[in-house]
């Protein structure tokens, strides 16, 4: 009968039999720890990554760290969120194309003068990132500059298209077309935080502006801005109803009204900015 190698084994030698079994056995948690370690960090990056692509994020990538299943579900992943990306873009391009035709179909009626959405869009852009406006905040500045008075779409013909002075009860339709142009834009959710413009450009500095009297700070920086821009236009623009003026003659009328219809230290950065363009060479 073979004896237990314990029980007849020597001091030392039972110890160091102990001694080896607890070693392989803390190498075989130790290995299993590493095992899970490597298999659960890639998955943990995916639920990281897939909760950022839930918030919209369509910008993040998964390292692949490995040629197994999982770095070809990680490959498969990025493959799709680029996919995702691509058809954002081309969504947001064909939105902002729409917006666009929105725009020259209401310079149409409206017998404006050509270019005009563009040359204050332009301008706009400019003048916001002087102001330091975040470069993020652009997109929404862009597209409520284009649709600054797509809100005159609800304004009748006979009184949008009057060769000569409004009357009062006249002026009182036209003066809701911000108004118009808030509930026509309010529940379209990506144009919602570029409600600002069509909404607030004809509210002034002194409170004595349109639709709700906004006054000062009140209301938004970029409505502010712009309400100076889309004056100078109209001034240094012919139109149906009024001839151009000289570039100069605008910028002194706009100075003028510093403190009253226009925030003054945006007049400053506009007049400036202006300025510093007229007096360069050709």
């Amino acid at each position: 009968m073979v004896k237990n190698v314990l029980v007849t084994a020597s001091l030392p030698t039972r110890g160091w039999i102990a001694a080896l079994i607890f070693s392989t056995a803390f190498l075989v948690i130790l290995l299993g720890i590493n095992l899970s370690t490597m298999l659960t960090r890639p998955l943990l990056k995916l639920m990281s990554a897939s909760r950022e692509v839930a918030r919209g994020n369509l910008e993040v990538q998964v390292p692949r760290e490995s040629n197994d299943e999982i770095g070809v579900v990680a490959a498969s992943f990025n493959t799709m969120v680029l996919n995702l990306q691509q058809t954002h873009d081309e969504m947001v391009a064909t939105y902002d194309s729409t917006l666009e035709g929105w725009a020259k179909a209401l310079e149409l009626r409206d017998k404006e003068t050509s270019g005009h959405t563009v040359r204050v869009t332009e301008l706009m852009l400019v003048l916001s990132r002087r102001i330091n406006i975040p470069e993020e905040e652009l997109v929404h500045i862009r597209r409520g500059t284009t649709l600054h008075d797509i809100g005159k779409m609800g304004i009748p013909d006979h009184i949008l298209l009057k060769p000569g002075k409004l009357s009062a009860e006249e002026w009182e339709i036209m003066r809701q077309h911000p108004v118009f142009a808030y509930e026509m834009l309010k529940k379209i959710q990506y144009l919602v935080p570029a409600l600002d413009i069509p909404y607030c450009h004809h509210e002034r500095w002194d409170g004595k502006g349109y639709p709700r009297q906004l006054k000062g700070e009140e209301i938004p920086l970029s409505a502010r801005l712009f309400s100076i821009i889309d004056a100078w236009d109209a001034m240094t623009s012919d139109r149906p109803y009024h001839a151009k003026i000289s570039q100069q003659e605008a910028l002194q009328i706009i100075r003028n009204e510093s403190d009253r219809q226009f925030d003054p230290a945006l007049v400053e950065v506009f007049c400036d900015y202006l300025e510093s363009t007229l007096s360069e060479p050709p």
